[in-house]
């Protein structure tokens, strides 16, 4: 196999045998990385009828395949899938045997001699993510998009040797990071989400996104003034701190707020105003991404003028995507709020009375602000899923005077709330579950297509 690590460096010198847990695109992404120094890659995964053999091939001819299982035989380090949940054997068998566990996100970070920044927190973190791509783009300084988002950081460290590494990081990612250390990083916001992940430990899944912050001895914070959480993050912190959202023209030479739905960002001696007439992103919750992106960007060398680019700005699919009106009844698809916080943002932004479809995985998180949140806002509930019962019997006990409904699918449900729409005088269907996907659907974004497909049939 022909090597090639300019611009990389050895992400575990020292170590030769090395264990992948999890043959999903980021172990798959891992494995390629280790093979490329050398190493013996013992690459397992508990999926008996896995076919990796066309990845094998760019493995180190030392290297193992074990399916149908997890193992860490004759190793001293293993990388880690995100998928697998902290309290899972491997955990206790790798720390009885002294092996060291790290994430694909870390062995990359290692790995690379460029620039990160990175993207931590709750919600709004992939669309500050690519608008902080999209200004760095504007700006001609060539930067690379990878981690939670979509394309695993091994990946991408692999593929480009220059620019910026633009990084969303999850929680899962985070829990095996114990050297991630970005030049920047931007803190969006903190809710409940992943309890089921993390056992119900809130401490342990805040302290996993503060991560970066911990490990930074220098660099740049970009963090939310309205979140008390987010805003403890500066504590301690050796690097800079720039502020964002209400209070923030006060805090400091550089930050970001809002002036009647203007954008304004003062970095140094710079003040930049987006006008709200450039902003096509809805809500006050993108306002504070764009904020926070504009602030991360500027850290990275963007030119101010390179964030007059937000009119131009594409949202990711299924966040308040506007799928059309039939028949004088619009439908939002909202798809990616997979927690109650962030459907409290759709319920926050859209006018009211709206027909809310909502339901999914119950990750055992609080429902009261949400439901409370509903008052006002919902005409009608429709619900699916897992969470169905317990939503229904929370918002009765809450008093939640909306009737409520249940559908077995979602064509079920979209052509329910045409029916409700079309019998009333509510003119807005939004599909914003404030639930994973996984009870139903593949992901976030097979639930948002097929709502998009049920709402074209009609």
């Amino acid at each position: 196999m022909e090597r090639n690590t300019e611009g990389l460096r050895d992400p575990l010198l020292g170590h030769e045998r090395i264990a992948v847990l999890g043959l999903g695109s980021s172990g798959l992404a891992a494995a390629e990385l280790l093979s490329l120094f050398g190493k013996t890659v013992i690459a397992s995964d508990t999926r008996a009828d896995l076919d990796v053999e066309a990845q094998r091939q760019k493995w180190a001819p030392s290297s193992q395949l074990v399916l149908g299982r997890n193992t860490l035989d004759g190793v001293t380090v293993a990388v880690v899938s995100p998928g697998i949940v902290p309290d899972s054997p491997i955990f206790a068998e790798a720390k009885e045997r002294g092996i060291e566990v790290i994430s694909e996100l870390e062995l990359a970070a290692r790995a690379t001699t460029l620039p990160i920044i990175a993207v931590t927190g709750t919600d709004g973190k992939t669309t500050t993510t690519t608008l902080i791509g999209h200004f760095l783009t504007a700006s001609g300084l060539n930067p690379h998009m990878g981690g939670n988002i979509g394309t695993p950081l091994c990946q991408v460290v692999l593929e480009r040797r220059s620019g910026w590494l633009v990084v969303e990081v999850s929680a899962f990612q985070l829990l095996h990071s114990p050297k991630f250390a970005p030049q920047v990083t931007v803190a969006t916001n903190i809710a409940q989400d992943h309890m089921d992940y993390f056992s119900g430990d809130w401490a342990s899944y805040v302290e996993a996104k503060r991560r970066p912050l911990r490990q930074m001895r220098e660099g740049v914070a970009v963090l939310n003034l309205e979140d008390l959480e987010i805003a403890s993050w500066s504590e301690g912190f050796g690097g800079e701190v720039t502020w964002y959202g209400k209070g923030a023209d006060s805090q400091s030479t550089s930050g970001s707020w809002d002036e009647n739905g203007d954008v304004v960002l003062r970095w140094g001696t710079t003040t930049k105003r987006l006008e709200a007439s450039s902003i096509s992103l809805l809500g006050y919750h993108n306002r504070l991404n764009i904020m926070a992106a504009g602030l991360g960007a500027l850290a990275c060398g963007a030119a101010p003028g390179a964030l007059e680019s937000v009119r131009d700005y594409q949202a990711p699919a299924h966040r308040l995507q506007v799928v059309g009106t039939f028949e004088g009844v619009e439908y939002i698809d909202d798809s990616k709020a997979t927690n109650p916080h962030a459907a409290q943002a759709a319920l926050q932004t859209l006018s009211a009375p709206l027909i809310l479809i909502a339901g999914g995985v119950d990750k055992g998180l609080s429902l009261e602000a949400w439901i409370d949140d509903m008052k006002g806002h919902v005409s009608a509930l429709v619900l699916i899923g897992a969470l169905s019962e317990r939503l229904a019997r929370e918002a009765r006990a809450r008093a939640l005077t909306a009737p409520i409904h249940f559908a077995g699918s979602m064509e079920d449900a979209v052509r329910l709330s045409q029916e409700l729409a079309l019998s009333g005088e509510t003119r807005c269907v939004l599909l914003s579950p404030g639930c994973s996907s996984f009870d139903m659907f593949a992901s976030y974004s097979a639930r948002g297509d097929e709502f998009q497909r049920a709402v074209r049939a009609l």
